[in-house]
């Protein structure tokens, strides 16, 4: 985390100031082009010149702590496993210099913590070496993110970026420093932890761990802010949509880009898994979080079955890949099931209804992006 991120973030509990306490950091070399965008974007060059990976952000009116983990600001409401380790090791230490002070543990949504939950595992699908093809998938995801955002025709050189639910993964530091932005990610997963092992040294390019529920930057912050996927996956896609359209400034855009595909008819071995899911599902919900890694090896066949056998795509991948992967899914599927059903007129009324004009459509395939202005 890089000094920069408090111009953005408040807390998420009562969107208050935060201030920084270090205990660990590396300087960052600045170039000469470097500091020119931190002129252009009225940055102070002090800000962009450190990251900061490990230490501790404070909200001292309500003497909360959230940690700065792996260089990565932990802004949950509810701490997980990566806070509660890092308060666990670090203890004495917070006794000392912050008597009485506590991790966040509010209550939240029985929808929001299951989504969480879900996502938990996510590492074990993500961190391995991209294949040939998937590869080729995230190129055709970045093409379509240059697509989305327009960067032919409204260049976001020097400009103040959000990418809310890191769909575009590990390329995002890249999309940042070919576009000469600065880039700010966050995503409720632990996503954030593989695309911090590679998104390089750019130092307009940050990552947060926080809830698309309960945002925790400031009201009015960025010129674009652009979401991929992410509201597909959200047990109330207008209310998150409600929060995001806060972040965009007066005449910023919002692009959000989701699946639609009215036409789609699952196959029967589709829907035989389906209602498998559904009947395994109320079983699963029983089994005690530390023994549910056990469990789901009990579940991965009929993913092994699907993706292995019936599906060519997955010939070419490793044994050992494939299992992690899978693993994650069966996970996913049979903790939480909240895929949502959109379509562009949906989203694109939602946008109105929040004071956005200038709504464009765009269709890919089975996605669709709908982008608006801030009026």
């Amino acid at each position: 985390m890089k000094p920069r991120l408090l111009d953005y973030v408040v807390c998420p509990k009562d969107l208050t100031e935060l201030k920084m306490v270090v205990w660990k950091f590396r300087p960052i070399f600045l170039s000469q082009a470097h500091k020119q965008t931190a002129e252009a974007m009225q940055c102070e060059p002090e800000k962009i010149s450190k990251e900061v990976f490990e230490g501790v952000l404070v909200n001292h009116n309500s003497k909360l702590i959230y940690p700065i983990v792996d260089g990565i600001p932990r802004l949950l409401l509810s701490a997980n496993n990566a806070m509660k380790a890092f308060f666990a090791k670090y203890q004495k230490r917070l006794a000392e210099e912050l008597p009485g002070y506590a991790l966040p543990n509010f209550e939240v949504l029985d929808a929001e913590r299951n989504s969480a939950n879900a996502f938990e595992h996510q590492i074990f699908a993500c961190d391995h070496e991209l294949s040939r093809k998937e590869k080729a998938v995230q190129i055709a995801l970045k093409e379509r993110l240059y697509q989305m955002v327009a960067t032919s025709t409204k260049p976001i050189q020097n400009q103040k970026v959000l990418d809310v639910g890191l769909g575009l993964g590990s390329s995002a530091a890249a999309f940042a420093e070919e576009n000469r932005c600065e880039l700010v990610a966050t995503d409720t997963s632990h996503l954030v932890d593989i695309v911090q092992k590679k998104s390089g040294s750019y130092p307009f390019f940050h990552l947060v761990q926080s809830s698309l529920m309960a945002p925790v930057f400031r009201p009015q912050s960025f010129d674009v802010a652009y979401s991929v996927g992410a509201i597909n996956h959200l047990y109330s896609p207008k209310t998150w949509l409600s929060k995001i359209s806060e972040l965009p400034k007066q005449s910023g855009r919002l692009s959000v880009w989701f699946d639609e595909d009215p036409s789609y008819v699952p196959s029967i071995r589709q829907r035989m898994l389906a209602r498998a899911e559904d009947l395994l599902r109320p079983v699963f919900s029983y089994v005690p979080q530390s023994f549910k890694s056990y469990a789901i090896l009990g579940f991965t066949p009929l993913y092994l079955m699907h993706e292995r056998v019936f599906v060519e795509q997955y010939a070419d991948a490793g044994l050992f890949k494939g299992l992690k992967g899978l693993m994650a899914l069966a996970e996913r599927r049979l903790e939480w099931q909240a895929r949502q059903t959109l379509s562009a007129e949906d989203v694109r009324s939602w946008l109105i209804q929040l004071g956005y004009a200038e709504i464009n459509l765009s269709r890919a395939s089975t996605h669709s992006g709908v982008e608006g202005l801030r009026a």
